[in-house]
Protein backbone atom coordinates (compact mmCIF):
# COMPACT_ATOMS: atom_id res chain seq x y z
CA UNK A 1 0.00 0.00 0.00
CA UNK A 2 1.02 3.36 -0.65
CA UNK A 3 0.96 4.04 3.14
CA UNK A 4 4.08 2.03 3.94
CA UNK A 5 5.66 4.04 1.56
CA UNK A 6 5.08 7.27 3.40
CA UNK A 7 6.19 5.59 6.35
CA UNK A 8 9.01 4.30 5.75
CA UNK A 9 9.97 7.45 5.16
CA UNK A 10 9.48 9.17 8.56
CA UNK A 11 6.35 10.72 7.59
CA UNK A 12 3.06 10.01 9.80
CA UNK A 13 -0.47 10.53 9.76
CA UNK A 14 -2.09 13.65 10.71
CA UNK A 15 -5.16 14.50 9.58
CA UNK A 16 -8.41 13.34 7.38
CA UNK A 17 -10.57 16.19 6.41
CA UNK A 18 -12.91 13.34 4.76
CA UNK A 19 -11.30 13.87 1.23
CA UNK A 20 -7.77 13.98 1.80
CA UNK A 21 -5.27 12.31 4.56
CA UNK A 22 -2.64 14.00 5.24
CA UNK A 23 1.08 13.11 6.61
CA UNK A 24 3.73 15.14 8.05
CA UNK A 25 7.22 14.44 8.48
CA UNK A 26 7.77 13.31 11.68
CA UNK A 27 11.12 14.98 12.12
CA UNK A 28 9.19 18.50 11.90
CA UNK A 29 6.63 17.49 14.68
CA UNK A 30 3.72 19.42 12.69
CA UNK A 31 1.18 17.02 13.95
CA UNK A 32 -0.15 19.64 16.14
CA UNK A 33 -0.34 22.53 13.77
CA UNK A 34 -2.69 20.00 11.82
CA UNK A 35 -4.59 18.96 14.62
CA UNK A 36 -5.14 22.76 15.36
CA UNK A 37 -6.23 22.94 11.70
CA UNK A 38 -8.43 20.27 11.67
CA UNK A 39 -10.66 21.05 14.63
CA UNK A 40 -10.76 24.90 13.05
CA UNK A 41 -12.34 23.62 10.19
CA UNK A 42 -14.31 20.90 12.18
CA UNK A 43 -15.65 24.16 13.94
CA UNK A 44 -16.45 25.63 10.64
CA UNK A 45 -18.61 23.62 9.24
CA UNK A 46 -20.23 22.86 12.32
CA UNK A 47 -21.13 26.84 12.01
CA UNK A 48 -22.44 26.30 8.46
CA UNK A 49 -24.42 23.72 9.33
CA UNK A 50 -22.42 20.83 7.30
CA UNK A 51 -21.85 17.35 8.31
CA UNK A 52 -17.80 16.88 8.82
CA UNK A 53 -18.35 14.41 5.68
CA UNK A 54 -18.52 17.69 3.64
CA UNK A 55 -21.64 16.57 1.94
CA UNK A 56 -24.82 16.38 4.26
CA UNK A 57 -26.24 19.51 4.92
CA UNK A 58 -27.43 19.17 8.70
CA UNK A 59 -31.26 18.94 8.58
Amino acid sequence: MWESILTSHGYVFAIDDGLNRYYVSQSENLVPRFLEVSYCVGMDKVAKGIHQDGFKKIQ
